[in-house]
């Protein structure tokens, strides 16, 4: 009997040894890739251009919004992580990672910590990202989706060729050539998942600075000398100025399927 209770306690020992993480103080490489998709909401660039001059109102410029509406799509990334264990229970580290969000290629550097819910080769962990995004590429939207702000009389004039009009059609005032959308600024992350023999199987929400850069044609008008604007009177356009807006940021949002390596 005594041999019997031996026997099973070297049983249970050697399970319970089996079934521990093996996550020992020290050094950890895990690679890691994730897919999923990616969202941005709407952008607004405002820019001022010089319109035609009506001497009663004294308008020679307005603000005109450049608007889109956002994208979505497929995103990818790719990333290398490098840290210690503390214990079985906390790592801290860093990594460097690549983004694909629609077309755009992002390079993103941050401080990672992650905490394991156990000590089993079998364990819950969350798993935290924070630092910079810096893009390298831009993904092109669609140009034209923008309006114009009307004045405070709720109108607004253009030259038709015969004589004055007012209208929400702005096109003869601005034109926009492009819409560049690329990720730069903050990044943040926040993952959960299971790790399994060094496996990590997860998800994760990202958080990351898009900027939207506009590239617009400023139409510039110009009158005869006479204060009386008739019908015999069109405007020339004598100026033709391309101006680039690229203040304007929203924050975009991917959420991902996760798998990592890691190597002690």
């Amino acid at each position: 009997m005594k041999k019997l209770f031996i026997f099973i306690a070297l049983i249970i020992i050697a399970l319970s040894a089996s079934a521990q993480s093996g996550r020992e103080k020290g050094l950890v490489f895990r690679p890691e890739v994730g897919i999923g998709m990616f969202s941005v909401g709407t952008f607004e660039n405002v820019c001022t251009i010089n319109t035609f001059v009506v001497p009663f109102l004294g308008k020679e410029n307005s603000d005109v919004f450049l608007k889109n509406e956002g994208t979505s799509g497929f995103t990818y990334n790719l990333r290398l992580n490098m840290g210690g264990n503390f214990n079985p229970y906390f790592y801290l580290g860093g990594g460097a990672g690549l983004y694909g969000n629609g077309g755009s290629t992002s390079l993103a550097l941050y401080a990672n910590p992650r905490v394991y819910l156990g000590d089993r080769k079998a364990t819950f962990f969350f798993d935290l990202k924070g630092g910079y995004i810096l893009g390298f590429g831009a993904c092109h939207l669609n140009n034209d989706t923008y309006y114009i702000k009307k004045d405070v009389f709720d109108t607004y004039y253009y030259w038709t060729g015969n004589s004055f009009k007012t209208t929400e059609d702005y096109d003869d005032f601005v034109t926009v050539l492009s819409n560049e959308l690329r990720t730069d600024g903050y990044y943040f992350s926040f993952g959960f998942g299971i790790e399994v023999n060094r496996s990590s199987f997860g998800m994760a929400f990202d958080f990351f600075n898009m900027n939207l850069k506009t590239t617009v044609q400023n139409h510039y008008w110009s009158y005869a000398d006479s204060d009386v604007h008739g019908s015999e009177e069109a405007p020339t356009i004598y100026h033709n100025e391309v101006e680039v807006y690229d203040d304007s940021n929203k924050t975009g949002f991917s959420i991902t399927l996760k798998y990592s390596y890691s190597i002690f």
